[in-house]
């Protein structure tokens, strides 16, 4: 189990040695407090890890306490399925090109890790404007001797989105972005020469601003999918495909 506590200040010495005791009779790998977005380890037993792959090639990631995942495994199993099915498509088409992927707003690199599991062909630029979870990702990169397929790039996305030219030789791009979505970006994606794009959102309103932009500017939405992680809420899930 691993566990972040929201707080409005620091805990105490005292209160700090509490939470680790309970952490330790409690068998909580991760404890952390967060105030606002600043997130700070407690106690940690062993360094949580995602798996991706299988047999002979498996990628291990180190986790940080300053990190994003789906909800759910389910949710997450079913967003990578739909990704590397992409990824697969778009590789038979060309099976002796390397598939150049962009993955946008990547935090640690969840979705790029397990499309390497799967195609060792693609080559992948990933960006991200939190500086610690770019850090974790190269050094994950590094740790599983893959960095000269992967590479992470601390960027503001909002402020100061890639242009088309700097997308260019891009056959797929991955964009996750926060709740409010990604207009800025897709403003220049939408431009791009990009062919492929998968698109994931916790926030069907913001995807369909984002979305109006792909489609007045010659994508089509060829697959899309809501995915309920949060029974009897009103919250979805969605991944969708543009393709031009």
């Amino acid at each position: 189990i691993a566990a972040i506590l929201q707080t409005p200040i620091a805990p105490s010495l005292e209160v700090a040695d509490q939470l680790t005791n309970f952490a330790k009779d409690n068998n909580i790998i991760s404890l952390a407090y967060r105030i606002v977005d600043d997130c700070n380890l407690i106690y940690q037993s062993q360094i949580p890890q995602l798996f991706f792959g299988q047999e002979n090639n498996i990628i291990k990631i180190d986790l940080n306490a300053n990190i994003f995942l789906q909800a759910t495994k389910s949710g997450q199993d079913i967003i990578i399925k739909e990704i590397n099915d992409l990824a697969a498509s778009l590789q038979a088409k060309n099976p002796d090109k390397t598939l150049n992927i962009v993955d946008l707003y990547c935090g640690i690199g969840t979705y790029s890790f397990a499309v390497l599991a799967q195609n060792p062909k693609a080559n992948i630029k990933a960006f991200e404007g939190e500086e610690s979870m770019i850090n974790a990702l190269n050094k994950n990169a590094i740790k599983n001797n893959i960095n000269q397929k992967i590479h992470g790039f601390e960027k503001d996305l909002v402020k100061t989105p890639l242009l088309p030219k700097e997308l260019t030789g891009q056959y797929l791009a991955i964009i996750n972005p926060p709740r409010n979505g990604a207009e800025s970006q897709t403003q220049h994606l939408a431009k791009s020469k990009i062919k492929s794009i998968i698109y994931i959102s916790c926030n069907p309103a913001a995807f369909a601003v984002d979305a109006k932009i792909l489609l007045q500017n010659g994508y089509k939405i060829s697959k899309i999918k809501a995915i309920d992680q949060f029974v009897y809420s009103h919250h979805l899930e969605l991944v969708a495909v543009f393709e031009k």
